[in-house]
């Protein structure tokens, strides 16, 4: 890794907010495997949903993985993304766990957070001590005509008299692009900075967000813009001002490159106007050990630790069941905060203070999250 991770990293990390390191994974190695799980974790989810309605699974697997994933969205209602992403779904009113899906905390996923070759790049901009935020999204950008199969499946659904979204009756008109955090994760990302969805305690935390394309990603797909030196002016939501975005550049990235961001930084992504392309990326949260994650009552864990190794959690099979029975509580007893109040600034920091004190103190070891009741 000496070659990628270079001595002044982190100087142009501090001063753009960014960086882009080319080849820091090996996209055979170190990707091909994980999108090959994760693709065989989008099938068994679309079977599931397919024989409750009474649909074929043959005509599914004639298609390409894009169509599928579409397929999936529209059985679903969309739905399906709070099982793949729930970070940010667990915060709707209508969320709710579906246990005769297959677990998303796949051991392919905790691989890929725990990457050595990743987590070489982000000890060069945070330090030695590492914890992987419970934060991490899929974002799936889809060609228009994914998602017109996404609508078009969805209305056959609905049209059947069979629910659209879990917790909602809806009518054959509905559409899935309202469902709160649908564009986000399969349409156009707008202008935002990642620390504005934290807590206030976070706001001040050495957050990096790498984010990782598993396929090419162009202009016409859907790849990543940011606003160089952005971060620099403090914790913002939008509207921001034109001469600001037109500071913006786009960054085209292959499998295997990684880009970090700074948690303040500005950033989007440009709308996949191709014809049939599709984007597919994580993200990944990573903040130095003992500072606040922004989301206290969800699992992360130290990933890096060059002065305790021994502290270094390395199991995914006991990763899985921690994030079970954290969405099992949220599912039950309903998120701590509103993700309103939370946008609007409803929520101080004497808040954020004593609820990640209180979730600390209620889960101070990875093993902890097993005793949540659900």
């Amino acid at each position: 890794m000496e070659s990628i991770v270079d001595h002044d990293l982190r100087e142009r990390y501090e001063q753009d907010g960014f960086v882009l390191v080319k080849g820091a994974l090996d996209a055979d190695r170190d990707i091909g495997p994980f999108v090959a799980a994760y693709t065989r974790l989008i099938d068994a989810m679309a079977y599931v949903y397919l024989v409750e309605n009474g649909a074929s699974i043959s005509d599914y697997d004639s298609l390409a993985l894009p169509e599928r994933f579409a397929t999936l969205l529209g059985v679903s209602g969309t739905s399906a993304l709070h099982h793949l992403d729930p970070v940010l779904n667990s915060f709707l009113p209508h969320y709710k766990r579906r246990h005769d899906l297959p677990g998303a905390q796949i051991p392919t996923l905790f691989d890929f957070i725990s990457n050595p070759n990743l987590l070489d790049v982000v000890e060069a901009l945070i330090g030695p001590e590492v914890t992987a935020s419970p934060i991490y999204h899929i974002n799936f950008k889809l060609a228009p005509r994914h998602l017109d199969l996404v609508k078009q499946v969805a209305t056959e659904v609905a049209g059947n008299q069979l629910r659209l979204n879990e917790g909602a009756t809806n009518n054959p008109d509905d559409d899935p692009a309202l469902e709160r955090f649908y564009a986000f994760q399969v349409g156009k990302t707008d202008w935002h900075m990642d620390a504005i969805s934290g807590l206030y305690d976070s706001h001040e935390s050495n957050i990096g967000n790498a984010w990782i394309p598993v396929t090419e990603a162009t202009e016409e797909n859907g790849c990543l813009r940011v606003i160089p030196g952005s971060h620099r002016d403090g914790v913002r939501s939008a509207p921001f001002a034109d001469e600001e975005l037109d500071r913006a550049i786009s960054l085209p990235t292959a499998p295997g490159d990684i880009i970090v961001l700074h948690n303040k930084l500005l950033h989007s992504s440009t709308l996949n106007t191709s014809e049939k392309d599709f984007r597919w990326a994580f993200n990944f949260r990573y903040l130095p050990t003992g500072e606040p994650s922004g989301r206290p009552f969800l699992p992360g864990f130290i990933v890096r630790s060059r002065s305790a190794p021994d502290t270094e959690f390395k199991n995914p099979y006991l990763w899985a069941p921690m994030w079970q029975k954290a969405l099992d509580h949220l599912s039950k007893n309903g998120s701590p905060y509103a993700y309103t109040d939370l946008r609007e600034g409803k929520l101080d920091l004497n808040f954020a203070r004593n609820l990640t004190k209180s979730w600390n103190t209620r889960v101070p070891n990875p093993q902890d999250w097993l005793s949540l009741e659900g």
